[in-house]
C-alpha cells in the first residue's frame, strides 16, 4: 500500500497565490482547480516520475506564513488546508509545471482555540519544503513524502474552525470566507441537488433553460472584517460580494454586504433563455471607501442544457421503430424485410438513447 503523498505548498507573499488559497478552501468539493509552479520549486524526486505516476494520487495543501524579518523572508508557520487529488499535469516550455487537482471534501481539522499544531509536524518531519530566502521564500514547494498525523474530515465544523484558525494570520484577517455548500435546481414538489460533471476539460454544472436554481453558500468573516464598525464600513453597499452570470440570467441577490460576521445565504439564478456557450458564475469583492476586504473570485462553468435535440431524436427513432418501409411500394420483398429490420433497429436505438438522456437532463 502507498504510503506517501503529495505536498503543495503555497505561500501568500504574492497577491496571486493567496488568491488561490482561499480559492481553494471556496469551492466545492469535485471542483478542478490548478497550481503553477517554477521547476526550481519542484522536488527532484517528482520531476523523475511520469505524470501518468503522479495523477490519481493523493495531495495536501499548506498554505506557508512568512515574515519578513531584517531584509529577509522567514517561514513562520505551515497550515495545512485541504486534500486532493491530482488529475493532470501540464509542463509548459521546459520551466513550468501546471499541476490540476480535484478537490475533495476533506478539510484539516484545527481544534478551537489551540495554537497550530502541524506546523511542528510539518517542519519537522518533511525533508523538502520552503525555506528562508532574501527576496522570496526558497526551497521546494512541492514534494512527495510519507502520511504524518495529520487530520481530516468533511464535518461543517472542521472548515468552520479552519476559518477562525485562517483568520488570525496577519494576511488573513481582512478575508470575508465562504464556501459554496451546495447547488440544487428547484422543481414543484422538490429540490434536487446538482453533481458537478466535467466538460472542455472543466468542471462545472449542467442547468436547463427557464429553470430555477440557487447556490448555497456559508459565510465567516475574517477577524478584521467581523470587528469593522458600520461607520468603518461607511453603511451597506461600501464592501461587497459581487455575482455575476451575464443578461441571460436573473441573479437573487447580484451582491452581498459584508455587514455580518456569519451568515446562510442562497443566490438564486434563472436563465432566462438558451444559450449555447458555457457561461460563469462569478464571484468578486468590491470595496469602496474601506479597508482592502478580501474574497473568494470563484469561476464556476455554467452549461445550460436542452431537451429539444433529443424530443426530436424520440419522434425519429419511434417514426423509424413503426416499420413504415414495410408500407413502402417496392417490387423487391427481401428489400422491404432488410429496411424495416434496419430501420426498426435504428429507430430502437435512436429512441432508447433518446428515453436515457432526456431522464439525464430531468
Amino acid at each position: 500500500m502507498d504510503q506517501k503523498i503529495i505536498y503543495l505548498f503555497a505561500s501568500s507573499q504574492r497577491p496571486r497565490y493567496q488568491q488561490d488559497l482561499i480559492n481553494c478552501i471556496s469551492y466545492p468539493s469535485d471542483f478542478i482547480m490548478h497550481f503553477r509552479y517554477n521547476i526550481d520549486w519542484i522536488s527532484d524526486e517528482i520531476i523523475g516520475k511520469k505524470s501518468s505516476e503522479l495523477i490519481g494520487k493523493e495531495a495536501l495543501i499548506i498554505l506557508v506564513s512568512e515574515k519578513n524579518i531584517n531584509n529577509q523572508w522567514v517561514v513562520d508557520q505551515f497550515y495545512p488546508l485541504r486534500k486532493v487529488v491530482i488529475t493532470d499535469i501540464k509542463i509548459i516550455g521546459k520551466s513550468l509545471w501546471v499541476i490540476y487537482f480535484k478537490l475533495t471534501s476533506e478539510f484539516v481539522f484545527y481544534k478551537k482555540e489551540e495554537d497550530n499544531s502541524y506546523h511542528k509536524i510539518i517542519n519537522s518531519n518533511i525533508e523538502e519544503k520552503p525555506i528562508s530566502g532574501i527576496e522570496e521564500l526558497g526551497g521546494v514547494f512541492v514534494s512527495i513524502d510519507k502520511k504524518f498525523d495529520i487530520k481530516t474530515n468533511n464535518m461543517d465544523i472542521t472548515w468552520y474552525n479552519l476559518i477562525d484558525t485562517l483568520s488570525k494570520i496577519e494576511n488573513y484577517r481582512s478575508v470575508a470566507f465562504f464556501k459554496i455548500l451546495k447547488m440544487y435546481r428547484i422543481t414543484k414538489d422538490k429540490e434536487k441537488d446538482m453533481d458537478i460533471v466535467s466538460f472542455s476539460n472543466r468542471t462545472g454544472y449542467y442547468l436547463k433553460s427557464r429553470e430555477n436554481y440557487v447556490f448555497e453558500l456559508y459565510f465567516k468573516c475574517g477577524e478584521l472584517v467581523s470587528s469593522l464598525k458600520k461607520s468603518e464600513l461607511n453603511g451597506k453597499g461600501s464592501a461587497f460580494i459581487s455575482i455575476n452570470i451575464d443578461d441571460d440570467f436573473e441573479i437573487t441577490p447580484n451582491q452581498i454586504d459584508l455587514d455580518f460576521n456569519e451568515e446562510l445565504l442562497k443566490v438564486h439564478v434563472y436563465c432566462k433563455k438558451l444559450v449555447n456557450q458555457i457561461k460563469h458564475f462569478r464571484t468578486k469583492v468590491i470595496n469602496k471607501n474601506t479597508k482592502n476586504i478580501q474574497s473568494a473570485n470563484l469561476e464556476i462553468p455554467l452549461k445550460i442544457r436542452t431537451t429539444r435535440i433529443w424530443y426530436a431524436t424520440l419522434l425519429l427513432g419511434v417514426f423509424f421503430a413503426s416499420g413504415f418501409f414495410a408500407t413502402l411500394p417496392l417490387n423487391l420483398d427481401w428489400l422491404k424485410i432488410f429496411l424495416s429490420i434496419f430501420f426498426s433497429i435504428i429507430g430502437t436505438l435512436l429512441t432508447s438513447i433518446s428515453i436515457i438522456k432526456i431522464k439525464q437532463i430531468f
